[in-house]
Parts: structure tokens; C-alpha cells; sequence
């Protein structure tokens, strides 16, 4: 009888583990098809309905040391590869900014210097496993999380 006690509080315990265990599903693809061109609004907030997301961008214009009354109205361009990184530029930056979101933020993961005079005419278009940027005179680089592809 105290074996039969036993295997039964075993193969309680094994479903309940098993019932409680995390598990990973893959694979995922968090790509978006085109880039969302997005107006920054006066408190410094870009809105995207279609992916129904919305994050203030200032900190962003901070670091390319434009302030914020400046960037009111301005666009920022914004895609999304595959693993779920978030690539934004605007014109005029010296950069795209890879973010991850992070528990109600974005996080910076790499600042990629693409145009030290600043972008003129940016666009992102999905080229997976890479984000195709292209800017001023269709000059097309590719690039990932980490930055140029070479």
C-alpha cells in the first residue's frame, strides 16, 4: 500500500511539474512587410494603428542633439526584422537606432552611423534576413541588429 501512496504522490508531482514547465515555440517571425513612415506629435510621440504600438522618440533626437520643440511633426521611419528589432531614423540623423522592446520601453541595442552629414531621403524596405536602408540618391546598404552588413 505505501508503495502504491508513493507512486501516486510521483506521478502527481510529474503532472503538476509538467503542467507548470515553460516551453519555448518556434520559430517566429516578427518581420513587417514594409516600413510605417510615422509623424512625431508635439510631445514627442510616434503612433503606429496598424501595429498598434506608440513610443516618445525624444530621447532618440537627444542624442543627435535636436530638441524636442524641433521635432514636432518631423517623420520617423520604423521596420522590423525578423527576430523582432525595431530599426528608426528620420531625415537628417546621422544614425539608425535598433531597439528592442523591453516590458512597456524600447531599449537601445546599437546606434549604426549611416551618414555622418546626416540622411537625406531615408527609406526601409525587408530583405530578411536583413533591413535594406536606402537614402539620397538610392544608395542601398544592408543591414542587421549589429550593424553594416559587409
Amino acid at each position: 500500500m505505501r508503495y502504491i501512496s508513493n507512486a501516486l504522490a510521483a506521478l502527481l508531482l510529474g503532472i503538476i511539474a509538467a503542467a507548470c514547465s515553460t516551453f519555448r515555440m518556434e520559430p517566429a517571425d516578427y518581420s513587417w512587410p514594409v516600413e510605417s513612415v510615422l509623424i512625431v506629435d508635439e510631445e514627442g510621440v510616434i503612433t503606429d494603428t496598424r501595429y498598434s504600438f506608440d513610443v516618445n522618440v525624444s530621447a532618440m533626437f537627444q542624442q543627435e542633439e535636436i530638441p524636442l520643440p524641433e521635432i514636432s511633426g518631423r517623420e520617423v521611419r520604423v521596420i522590423r526584422d525578423q527576430k523582432g528589432y525595431y530599426f528608426m531614423t528620420s531625415q537628417g540623423l546621422r544614425n539608425v537606432y535598433v531597439f528592442l522592446a523591453e516590458e512597456g520601453g524600447m531599449n537601445l541595442v546599437s546606434k549604426i552611423l549611416v551618414n555622418s552629414e546626416g540622411v537625406n531621403g531615408p527609406a526601409f524596405n525587408q530583405r530578411s534576413p536583413y533591413i535594406e536602408f536606402i537614402q539620397g540618391d538610392n544608395q542601398s546598404t544592408f543591414l542587421t541588429k549589429d550593424g553594416i552588413r559587409q
